[in-house]
């Protein structure tokens, strides 16, 4: 069996880890709590092994012009209610992944499964890619209104709100126009998941048979807010750092 180990930036990522940025912040809060807590209910929910990669997290301004014209993704839009003050905030995923996500939520045998259709005229899915879609829409309410929202609530002692407006399969074109107004910041995270068993490798981490990469787009007032715990005064080189981190491929 071909297990998938490294890099922790997996082919789909649009970002990977810029070699002239050296380590000068870490994002605890997500790194150490949040990120790990999705990952553990993602497990639960889908009813396979997924696990949160460390070192994965790296940031960069949002630019669509960056990202593969002709590649798929799903895209959650939410509002995430933060120190009494509403904003809007997206969640991206490769298509393929997604949906696959959708597929072993709903049971489905990897053998029916098929890769997204992504052309010059947007995303075509089959009957079952929709239902896979739906399905998936199911796993984003669940794990970022639910599980993430509480876990930065219960961790910071802070209320945070988060509500979904809805998930489409989209191309870059498609993006929300919304994403060319102001400035918005990308924070990428990698997780590996395996519906089979993969057997542990004495002195590695655990292994995974597919990665994937969670990107979420948030304007920078959010990221200020909501990316570093506790303020402490630092978060605006705290954040410019984060968005130099990551580098597009």
């Amino acid at each position: 069996m071909t297990v998938k180990v490294a890099p922790v930036f997996p082919a789909s990522a649009p970002l990977t880890r810029n070699p002239k940025v050296p380590q000068k912040y870490r994002p605890v809060l997500w790194e150490q709590h949040l990120l790990p807590t999705v990952a553990e209910n993602l497990a639960t929910l889908l009813g396979i092994a997924v696990g949160f990669l460390p070192e994965s997290i790296v940031g960069a301004p949002f630019e669509r012009r960056k990202f593969p014209a002709q590649s798929g993704w799903a895209l959650a839009r939410f509002r995430i209610n933060l120190l009494d003050e509403q904003v809007p905030a997206y969640l991206l995923q490769p298509l393929a992944e997604a949906l696959d996500w959708g597929a072993i939520g709903l049971r489905r045998p990897a053998a029916t499964r098929e890769a997204p259709v992504v052309g010059k005229d947007g995303v075509q899915l089959s009957e079952a890619q929709e239902m896979d879609l739906a399905a998936y829409h199911e796993v984003c309410n669940v794990v970022t209104c639910g599980v993430l929202a509480r876990a930065w609530r219960n961790k910071l002692e802070r209320p945070l709100y988060i509500l979904l407006d809805g998930v489409e399969a989209v191309t870059p074109e498609q993006f929300p126009a919304e994403l060319e107004q102001g400035k918005w910041l990308i924070l990428q995270a990698s997780f590996g998941y395996s519906e089979r068993p993969v057997k542990p490798v004495k002195g590695q981490p655990p292994q995974y048979e597919k990665q994937t990469v969670w990107l979420f787009v948030v304007p920078e007032s959010l990221a200020l807010a909501a990316l570093w715990g506790a303020p402490d005064g630092r978060e605006k080189d705290k954040t410019a750092w984060l968005v130099s981190t990551g580098q597009w491929k």
